[in-house]
């Protein structure tokens, strides 16, 4: 059997489509992982899976649909949907415990049908030139995105999540900066793309009166959740923080 495994991806939000064909083995497995990740930083509301050309070869090669179901869900909040499992692919699902993370359909038309019908959730995406006017770019969008989505309370720890991110992608990778906002009930997400190589590295704390330098230390501080998302190509530093619609009814 050859070792192969081609993954065409098909982004069109707020669902994304994903055709692997060939075997799916170890040797394989992580060419399908940059394709999940490739899928999930556009951030949709759903990854539809179509595996009517996956071929199993090895039960551990699963591991990695089971991790990018889990990291999916705890940023973007997106869901990874399966279409056409054969049935040594749904047995080997089952038997990896992969199915609690994912669903299964008969097929990757009845995945996009039952998708296509989640709520897709208000978001905002700018590109921002990375010099030393980016953080206050990116706060006045989140300023509007706040206003467009009628978010009460202080919106000042999202300003400075924002603005540490940005400073950070302006510092350490010093290409164009795509800004992304979303509105995913109770929690704001703001996601800062760059095209720089390399891991995200902790910036150390300045001085309380340092302008910028306090980095991913003060985001950990102030956000509910935070992480990186390494795609083929840039990275992404994401954080979500609980935030409240005026719409919304008293607790």
């Amino acid at each position: 059997m050859t070792d192969q495994l081609v993954c065409e991806l098909e982004q069109s939000h707020p669902v994304a489509l994903l055709r692997p064909r060939g075997v799916l083995n170890a040797y394989t497995a992580p060419d399908l992982q940059v394709a999940l990740r490739d899928a999930v930083v556009e951030q949709p509301v759903a990854v539809v899976l179509d595996a009517a050309e996956l071929v199993l070869d090895e039960d551990v090669a699963l591991s990695v649909i089971a991790t990018a179901a889990r990291e999916s869900l705890r940023w973007p909040s997106s869901r990874i949907l399966i279409g056409g499992a054969d049935e040594a692919l749904a047995a080997g699902l089952d038997r990896m415990g992969v199915t609690p993370s994912i669903a299964l359909y008969r097929d990757a038309r009845a995945a996009l049908d039952e998708a296509s019908h989640w709520p897709v959730p208000p978001r905002i995406r700018e590109q921002i030139s990375p010099d030393r006017f980016a953080p206050a770019n990116a706060r006045e969008i989140l300023l509007r995105f706040f206003t467009e989505c009628r978010i009460s309370g202080d919106p000042a720890p999202a300003e400075l999540v924002v603005s540490e991110l940005v400073t950070n992608a302006v510092l350490h990778a010093g290409t164009a900066i795509d800004l992304t906002l979303r509105f995913v009930a109770p929690y704001l997400h703001i996601a800062v793309r760059d095209q720089g190589r390399g891991e995200v590295r902790l910036v150390g704390v300045l001085d309380d009166s340092a302008e910028h330098g306090r980095g991913l230390l003060l985001v950990d501080a102030l956000a509910a959740s935070w992480g990186a998302h390494v795609p083929q190509c840039g990275k992404v530093v994401w954080a979500t923080l609980r935030v409240r619609a005026a719409s919304w009814s008293k607790d």
